[in-house]
């Protein structure tokens, strides 16, 4: 009975705090960027290809190489579905990588893993948190690259909501698999990770092309004409 009160407890406490503990973790950082030049004369492109490639390391452990495989694997496929469409809202069109176009987005990730909501609601500093690096380059049809970044979004760096919070065991995590079904129940981030990973690349192509006096519209003012 003391077990289930505590879980009960913990639940009540997750369900309140998970809206705020997942803003105040949640974030992106752009950097390292590198911007060619602009030149007056240069052509504004019309098409681009977008390549994603996977570079990041396995871990270690073997019986965690399968799962970290299968977060960058839907890393990949989001950020190259979610590039192409954004590209396509600003009038740029998007060809197939290895096709000819007048410029090339690559996007490599070089750290995919989706987390745990529950350990991060919990226990917090850093255990159960979402990850998404990549290394960004922008180049020309002749292979030169006009623009390079990285950036890193993740979910779940701070204190956790939970902490201090035990069962009558003593075990927080415990208390959470009991209230909330446990690590099943609140897993995977990487689709925030992806768009925000998505939405800092559209801002850093925006500021180049506009270095460049490039049209870059946006969505909303395409749809208004």
């Amino acid at each position: 009975m003391l077990k289930s009160t505590a879980a009960q407890v913990l639940t009540r406490s997750l369900i309140v705090a998970l809206p705020l503990c997942l803003a105040a973790c949640a974030g992106t950082k752009v950097r390292d960027v590198v911007a060619s030049e602009p030149v007056a004369a240069a052509a504004a492109p019309h098409t681009i290809a977008v390549l994603v490639d996977n570079d990041s390391a396995p871990p270690e452990n073997a019986a965690r190489q399968a799962a970290q495989r299968a977060d960058a694997e839907q890393s990949a496929a989001g950020l190259s579905g979610g590039l192409s469409d954004m590209l396509a809202t600003h009038r740029l069109t998007v060809v197939a990588a290895g096709q000819p176009s007048d410029l090339i987005l690559h996007c490599r990730i070089t750290a995919a893993r989706g987390g745990n909501q529950a350990l991060r609601l919990v226990v917090g500093y850093g255990a159960g948190k979402a990850v998404l690096r990549a290394d960004v380059t922008l180049d020309d049809a002749t292979g030169r690259t006009l623009l390079s970044f990285d950036t890193k979004s993740t979910t779940g760096a701070g204190k956790g909501a939970g902490l201090g919070l035990m069962d009558a065991g003593g075990s927080a995590v415990a208390a959470v698999k009991a209230g909330v079904g446990g690590a099943r129940g609140l897993k995977k981030d990487l689709p925030r990770e992806i768009a925000q990973t998505t939405e800092h690349i559209d801002q850093e192509l925006g500021k180049y092309f506009s270095s460049h006096q490039w049209a870059y519209p946006a969505a909303a003012a395409i749809a208004a004409r």
